[in-house]
């Protein structure tokens, strides 16, 4: 409410009340009636034109902020834009990324495998070598063992003929007639 002294109307203190109401009614009435009607009315244009004024300059300053928001907004929506294709072409990288380690993954389990078959092979060639090795080293021994015993049976039977040869006369040589 308005303070002591101002118009209860206009809340002003350029229009004041008289604190005493007027001895005669008639008399003091007519002669302030254009004073108080003409003050009420630049008080009230006045006060009029200080509202429009304030309200002039809080709707200037609302459109200024509301302009400042609308800035910040489409600002705001162009970081969310960028931000979400960002993160769309980290999404794809990752899922390209996740699908190139899926093969990787798959291509060295499949190669451990053959790596597993490669192993086992060589360790059967291996085996295969070692009684290769052995078996040809029976065979040689079995043919150095059969040319000795050749050898000795050959040497056998030429001293068996020498023998036999020392023990027969020499026949003479057929004549020639």
């Amino acid at each position: 409410w308005p303070k002591a002294g101002c118009s209860a109307i206009l809340g002003c203190p350029s229009f004041h009340t008289p604190s005493a109401p007027p001895q005669n009614k008639d008399s003091v009435l007519p002669a302030r009636v254009p004073a108080l009607s003409m003050s009420f009315s630049q008080n009230a244009l006045t006060a009029s034109q200080n509202a429009t004024n304030e309200l002039a300059a809080r709707k200037a300053a609302a459109e200024r902020e509301m302009a400042e928001l609308q800035r910040i907004e489409a600002e705001m929506k162009r970081d969310e834009k960028e931000f979400q294709m960002r993160m769309d072409g980290l999404r794809q990288k990752l899922e390209a990324a996740s699908k190139a380690h899926t093969s990787a993954e798959a291509r060295k389990a499949k190669l451990l495998k053959e790596r597993a078959r490669i192993e086992k092979d060589l360790a059967d060639t291996e085996v295969e070598l070692s009684k290769q090795a052995t078996l040809k080293s029976e065979i040689s021994k079995s043919i150095v063992n059969m040319q000795e015993l050749a050898s000795a049976n050959k040497q056998e039977k030429v001293g068996d003929e020498l023998a036999r040869a020392a023990r027969v006369p020499a026949a003479p040589p057929p004549s020639v007639a």
